[in-house]
C-alpha cells in the first residue's frame, strides 16, 4: 500500500497574500511536517497551484480579488514546504481536472490523504472529484491540515465530505 498526499493551493496569496488568513499559516508547519513524512517514506507528494492572469475574466475574478496571478510573488507555493521535487498542478479554477494524471493508477488499497486551503472551496472540490474519479480507494481530508474562509464554512465542508464518504482524520 502507498499514500499519496495532495496539497492544495498552499500559496503565498493563500496563506499571507491578498486571501490569506491566521487559520492558513497555522496549518504551514503540520503541513510541512507531513511533507518531510511522506518523503522520508518514498510516497508522492503532489502540490496543486491556483493560477490566473492579469486579463482573466471569469466568474472567479469578477467576485474574488485579483490573486495567484502566474509568475508573480502570490503564486508561488510557499517556499518552506520546499516544492522542488515534487509535482505542481496548475488550475485555473478550484477544480484541477489533470489532478489525477499526476497521482496515476492505483491499486484499490492506496489512499489518497488531502490537505490545503481552502477548506470550502478547493479543498472540497478536489476532494469529491477525487472521490468520483477513484471510487474504490480511501480519499482522507486531515482536517487539522486544512483552513478555510471562516471556521463556520470549514466545518460545514468538512460534513459535506463525510457525508460524500471521504474520511475526515
Amino acid at each position: 500500500m502507498k499514500q499519496v498526499l495532495i496539497v492544495v493551493d498552499m500559496q503565498e496569496d493563500f496563506v499571507t497574500g491578498v486571501l490569506g488568513s491566521q487559520a492558513a499559516q497555522a496549518v504551514v508547519e503540520p503541513i510541512r511536517q507531513t511533507i518531510a513524512r511522506y518523503r522520508e517514506k518514498g510516497w508522492p507528494v503532489i502540490f496543486t497551484a491556483d493560477t490566473h492572469s492579469m486579463q482573466e475574466t471569469s466568474q472567479e475574478s469578477r467576485h474574488i480579488p485579483c490573486h495567484c496571478v502566474k509568475g508573480e510573488p502570490g503564486w508561488q507555493i510557499l517556499s518552506q514546504l520546499d516544492p522542488k521535487d515534487s509535482p505542481v498542478v496548475e488550475k485555473p479554477s478550484f477544480l484541477c481536472l489533470e489532478l489525477h494524471q499526476a497521482i496515476g493508477p492505483l491499486d484499490p488499497e492506496d489512499v489518497i490523504e488531502i490537505c490545503g486551503v481552502c477548506t470550502d472551496i478547493c479543498v472540497v472540490s478536489n476532494a469529491l472529484y477525487l472521490r468520483a474519479r477513484y471510487p474504490d480507494n480511501p480519499i482522507v481530508v486531515l482536517e487539522k491540515l486544512c483552513a478555510g474562509t471562516t471556521e463556520e464554512n470549514h466545518k460545514a465542508a468538512l460534513a459535506v465530505m463525510k457525508s460524500c464518504l471521504i474520511q475526515v482524520r
